[in-house]
């Protein structure tokens, strides 16, 4: 009976090819711990099993649908083909968390848990499911390459975590909670700590706001004092500005910077050696005749401050308008 919630599979991976190629390999990456649960390895431990054909056969239909696309297997492979920047650190969502900032202190000490939780089941000889404890310890290491996997790893402890206690029977004066009434709790749970961590990362920050007033008061400079559409914008700007019209030298699309991606040159680690001061800004510059500059970065601001071939035009609080005479 529940081969019909297999039946998405297809529709999200012909979704998620069209609105979004990037994610479409998370699919076959997230059904990995099912598949590996296969393994003769898995039968050491007591393991809950499943049927494996039809989920198989599924998969590869998904896959398939994979290629109705306008741009084919290059969608396919376009995650693999947008990691070609060395300086993509520098962008905080790439970067690897620090393990003694509040949010990894919260998933190191569920993981912790879970795993007290798995060995006392062990050692019980109870019921274990290989597949939810691959999925767990997978998004984990994902959460140990890059901050943005933070919500992952919430996913796949939150799930495990309700495996693991879905049997557990808590007595009460007139009834026993059944295993799916304890489910239901541990789920509700796991969506209150989901939402709590995202608001934790700053995916729930009002930035949109700020980029309105501050970068908005530049738009509507531009637009009064000249015709020019040519920016040099950084990476977080360069989309507000080209949704005006503006012709920018950087935005959030970080992989078309790429030589891997455009063919031509890295255009992004040259943005990140000048940011950080490893390329001398006026090279950089004169390089791409530059004239109006929108910029938020420290470094940058300060080095203008001291040449007189840069004039301050407008003054926000997160972005600045500069002129290169």
């Amino acid at each position: 009976e529940k081969i019909r919630y297999l039946v998405p599979l297809p529709i999200l991976s012909l979704a998620e090819i069209n609105l979004h190629a990037a994610t479409w390999p998370l699919l076959f990456i997230f059904s990995l711990p099912f598949i590996f649960s296969f393994n003769r390895l898995a039968s050491i431990i007591n393991n809950i099993q499943f049927k494996k054909i039809p989920l198989l056969i599924f998969l590869a239909i998904s896959f398939a649908a994979g290629f109705i696309t306008p741009y084919g297997y290059k969608s396919m492979a376009y995650l693999f083909m947008s990691n070609g920047a060395k300086n993509s650190r520098i962008i905080s969502e790439l970067a690897a968390p620090e393990f003694m900032d509040p949010r990894s202190i919260v998933i190191l000490i569920s993981a912790a848990l879970i795993i007290m939780i798995t060995v006392i089941r062990y050692y019980k000889k109870k019921p274990f499911c290989v597949r939810y404890f691959l999925l767990c310890g997978g998004t984990f290491i994902m959460y140990a390459i890059a901050l943005r996997n933070i919500v992952y790893c919430t996913i796949g402890l939150c799930l495990y975590g309700a495996v693991l206690l879905s049997d557990v029977k808590i007595p009460d004066k007139n009834k026993i909670i059944n295993p799916k009434t304890m489910f239901k709790i541990f789920y509700i749970l796991s969506l209150v700590l989901l939402a709590v961590e995202i608001y934790a990362a700053g995916n729930l920050k009002l930035e949109k706001n700020n980029m309105e007033e501050s970068c908005g008061q530049i738009v509507e400079y531009l637009n009064e004092h000249t015709d020019e559409k040519n920016l040099y914008t950084d990476f977080g700007s360069g989309g507000y500005f080209e949704f005006y019209g503006f012709k920018t030298a950087m935005d959030p699309r970080m992989e078309l910077y790429t030589k891997k991606m455009n063919g031509k040159y890295d255009y992004f680690d040259e943005y990140a050696k000048v940011t950080r001061g490893f390329i001398y800004y006026d090279d950089y510059f004169s390089k791409y005749d530059a004239r109006y500059i929108v910029t938020s970065n420290t470094i940058l601001g300060n080095m203008f401050e001291h040449d007189n071939r840069y004039t301050k035009l407008i003054d926000t609080d997160n972005y600045d308008l500069w002129i290169r005479n």
